[in-house]
Formats: C-alpha cells, sequence, structure tokens
C-alpha cells in the first residue's frame, strides 16, 4: 500500500513539473545531460556547476580536492586544503563538533564555525511547505530569487 501511494505522489509531482515557473530554463540547459560523461564524478561536477550557475555562483571557483597535492589524516587534509586557498574559516555542520579537532584548526590560524542549518521556508506550488527537497525543487520554484531564499536575503 505504501509504494502505491509513495507513487501516486511521484506521479502527480511529474505532471506537476510543466506547471512550475521556472522548470524551462532550467531543463534547457541540462538537456546535454548524458553526452560526454564518462564517470559518476564527471556528472556530479555537471550537476554541481550548472547548479551554481543558476543560484549565479561563480563555478570557476569549484575546486576538486583530488587535483591539490593534499596528503596527512583526515583532519590534516582539511587543513591542508584550507590553508593551500588561503582560507581563514572552515564551515562544517553542527555534527561535525563530534569528530572535527577544532584545537588544531585554530592552531593552524583558522577558526571552525559549526552551522546551525535552518531550511528556509518557501512557496512551493502545492499545499503546505514540504522541507528537505534538493534544490531543485527551490530553483523550479523560484528561479533567479533562488541565492536569496537559501541565504535568508529576502
Amino acid at each position: 500500500m505504501e509504494a502505491i501511494g509513495e507513487r501516486s505522489i511521484c506521479l502527480r509531482s511529474v505532471k506537476a513539473i510543466p506547471k512550475l515557473l521556472f522548470v524551462g530554463n532550467i531543463c534547457r540547459s541540462l538537456k546535454s545531460l548524458c553526452q560526454g560523461l564518462g564517470y559518476l564524478i564527471d556528472l556530479d561536477m555537471y550537476f554541481i556547476i550548472k547548479i551554481a550557475e543558476f543560484l549565479g555562483i561563480e563555478a570557476s571557483r569549484i575546486i576538486k580536492s583530488s587535483t591539490m597535492a593534499i596528503t596527512g589524516d583526515r583532519i590534516g587534509r582539511l587543513i591542508a586544503i584550507c590553508k593551500s586557498l588561503k582560507a581563514d574559516t572552515f564551515y562544517e555542520g553542527a555534527s561535525g563538533r563530534n569528530y572535527i579537532d577544532e584545537e588544531r584548526f585554530l592552531a593552524e590560524g583558522i577558526q571552525v564555525v559549526f552551522q546551525n542549518y535552518r531550511h528556509p521556508v518557501y512557496p512551493q506550488l502545492y499545499g503546505e511547505f514540504i522541507p528537505y527537497l534538493s534544490i531543485i525543487d527551490l530553483l523550479f520554484n523560484h528561479g533567479e530569487n533562488s541565492l536569496n531564499i537559501v541565504t535568508n536575503q529576502l
């Protein structure tokens, strides 16, 4: 029974896509999605760059850590990445308090900021707001204004 209910929610969502205001622009940009992509990371990077572009974020500033000559343990690598990019602040989710060695960062002159993420609420096409959907939902519903919503700059 649950699968049928979930499927009907999915079907309703798919049928609603053409009614979303900004879906056309985004779908046209993603048209070449499967052309020339060899690995899953290529697909991931494609999405990251396209979403950054949709949000108005300079995609050329996205760097894969695998392209950097970084060594060390997991915390040491994070510190080395920050230092190589001349970052003085490292942002981490609230649960990072359980495993990030803040003292090691501070010893290297890097402040650690633990984020307490609060999901922005925004108008969606149907019914009450459903949180924690993909950034795609926000883009489909609010297009160019999405970055303002994410950064609480409304």
